[in-house]
């Protein structure tokens, strides 16, 4: 399904619906709504900057897994923001809703508070296919080139996954597998292969 945004193209697949329908229907811990919720105002906090500086994405893309953002070049200066604005928007919801939580004695403000802070330190780790990534390979890339950044980036990113998947393994061996470290290292080894 397609349809337009003013400027925008935006894509919906048939596949990314039914995936977050199916997630929304059949979680039983209460945490899919709040981590759908997460990523849509991640998502949106990279939109406000993108409109700040005057780059408006020709397409969105939707896809189960992925958000694709289309935007046209522009400055490193300004990808750098417009990088940084998604998770800065998630570490400012975790700190008003773990304000609120204390005021309201809210604990759905708790998780949700949670939630936000875990999405948004995670997008800024120093790997490939999340924000922080990009960020660093911005930053190699000035110093050192291209091809070099896509080569330490995809370095850090294998060892991440290897240590991922090495923690999922001790947990799993000491009872407590944890099958969302699994996904992450799959995620992680995927997004050296794989242009996200």
């Amino acid at each position: 399904m397609s349809f337009r945004l003013f400027s925008t193209k935006v894509t919906v697949s048939f596949l990314f619906t039914s995936v977050v329908s199916v997630v929304l229907l059949f979680d039983k811990t209460g945490f899919a709504f709040p981590m759908l919720c997460s990523v849509v105002f991640h998502e949106a906090g990279h939109l406000a900057a993108m409109y700040i500086c005057g780059c408006a994405p020709s397409e969105i893309r939707l896809i189960p897994g992925l958000v694709q953002i289309c935007m046209p070049a522009v400055s490193l200066r300004h990808e750098a923001f417009i990088l940084v604005c998604g998770p800065l928007v998630n570490l400012l919801l975790f700190s008003l809703l773990f304000i609120n939580c204390y005021v309201f004695s809210n604990i759905w403000f708790l998780d949700f508070s949670v939630i936000n802070l875990i999405y948004g330190v995670f997008n800024m780790l120093p790997v490939k296919g999340v924000d922080g990534g990009s960020l660093l390979h911005i930053f190699l890339s000035r110093i050192f080139g291209t091809i070099k950044a896509d080569r330490v980036l995809n370095t850090i990113t294998v060892i991440a996954a290897v240590l991922v998947f090495l923690g999922a393994v001790f947990l799993t061996v000491k009872g407590n597998a944890n099958y969302s470290a699994y996904i992450m290292a799959v995620y992680l080894i995927l997004s050296v292969f794989l242009k996200f």
